[in-house]
């Protein structure tokens, strides 16, 4: 009995008792809602919505959500279905992490039984094909073994080369000199812009940059003295041709009307246009496009286009082309190793292309007495600054 006489029975004290415990549950809230919870999930007190939301999305590869409130929504048990990317993003505010995640129990001993199943006795039939295959077959060259399979990976020897090459050509140097030529052109006067002092000087400088293909180039550097100017002499204006285009395809000067127009005067229409379609082929990965010009730096081709080109042969020529060969092959092996071989061998296509059109583009334009002594000057220049590291 009680204080007022009241009759206690044992069931009525375990109701009792079952509401206290019940009371206590209910007061544990979601940590995203505000709803009641009942258990702990990826380390966070959740309720059973907020727990499926977070799995449904927190992983899965879909287009990114997105607030149309600006990102600031409050979530609580009223409004969590209203916006999904606040909601998600409250989610890992409060601590939840992808990272614990657990796989269902029987899938995961499904797939380690099949692995064993398979695993085991295909790495003993693998390891005796592969010394059979050693001791029976010749080695096969690089480029076949390549051609062999959609997937590459590059040696410790071939990814040290890569960053050299990448680092030999600066195109953030050529990006500077076309912005801020862009934005003093855009200060002046609409009469006063795009005169020929300033576009000789902007293709000058742009066209001068490709000579840090040579001057830090170990390969380059390696080479005999004729061979060395001989390369300059015959690639430089090239390089320079299709490094400028390089450029003014990404600050976009190309498609200002009045640039485009300024310059046509000063080269004409045949090299502008050659230009432009060289812009159009530039690809996208710009290391890539390091590779190319490294590539065409040592092509063993003889341009006869431009009157002085130096006619002499090549001393070591199949140092040359070994230097050439070696760039190639590691221009496949990354775009391989990065894009799969359908686009390795798209991306090689269009580089063969940019290269014929950016040769066009220099044969049109050293028909114009002012392109050609610019292109004698940047050789010139880069005779004097190479011979320094002779």
């Amino acid at each position: 009995m009680d204080q007022r006489g009241t009759l206690i029975t044992s069931d009525d004290t375990v109701s009792s008792t079952t509401v206290t415990r019940k009371r206590r549950v209910i007061q544990l809230e979601c940590k995203v809602c505000g709803a009641a919870a009942y258990s702990s999930y990826v380390g966070v007190l959740t309720c059973a919505p907020c727990k499926m939301f977070f799995k449904r999305n927190a992983e899965i590869k879909q287009k990114p959500l997105k607030c149309d409130f600006g990102g600031n929504c409050e979530i609580n048990i009223f409004n969590r279905h209203n916006c999904s990317y606040c909601r998600l993003k409250k989610c890992f505010a409060s601590g939840m992490q992808t990272e614990l995640f657990r796989p269902s129990r029987p899938i995961q001993k499904r797939t380690n039984r099949k692995k064993k199943e398979i695993v085991a006795p295909m790495t003993e039939k693998s390891n005796a094909l592969v010394m059979l295959t050693s001791r029976n077959q010749p080695q096969l060259l690089p480029t076949l073994t390549l051609l062999r399979s959609d997937t590459s990976t590059l040696s410790i020897d071939q990814w040290g080369l890569l960053s050299n090459l990448i680092h030999c050509y600066d195109e953030h140097g050529g990006f500077l000199v076309a912005e801020r030529f862009t934005s003093e052109q855009n200060g002046l006067p609409l009469k006063a812009r795009y005169k020929y002092g300033s576009l000789n000087a902007l293709y000058s400088s742009l066209m001068t940059g490709s000579q840090l293909l040579f001057e830090k180039n170990a390969d380059f550097i390696a080479l005999s003295s004729h061979d060395r100017s001989h390369l300059i002499y015959g690639r430089l204006k090239y390089l320079g041709g299709i490094g400028a285009c390089f450029i003014l395809s990404h600050v976009k000067l190309f498609d200002n009307p009045a640039f485009y127009s300024a310059s046509e005067a000063v080269y004409g229409s045949p090299a502008m246009e050659a230009g432009k379609a060289t812009c159009n082929l530039i690809d996208s990965d710009v290391v890539f496009v390091k590779l190319g010009l490294s590539i065409l730096a040592f092509s063993t081709f003889d341009y006869t286009f431009y009157t002085n080109t130096e006619t002499s042969n090549l001393e070591n020529i199949t140092a040359v082309l070994h230097i050439q060969d070696m760039y190639i092959e590691l221009a496949w092996r990354y775009l391989v190793y990065k894009y799969g071989h359908s686009r390795a061998v798209i991306s090689f296509s269009n580089l063969i292309r940019c290269i014929f059109s950016g040769n066009k583009s220099t044969v049109e334009a050293i028909e114009r007495k002012q392109y050609t002594d610019m292109v004698d000057a940047m050789i010139k220049q880069a005779k004097q600054t190479l011979s320094l590291n002779d």
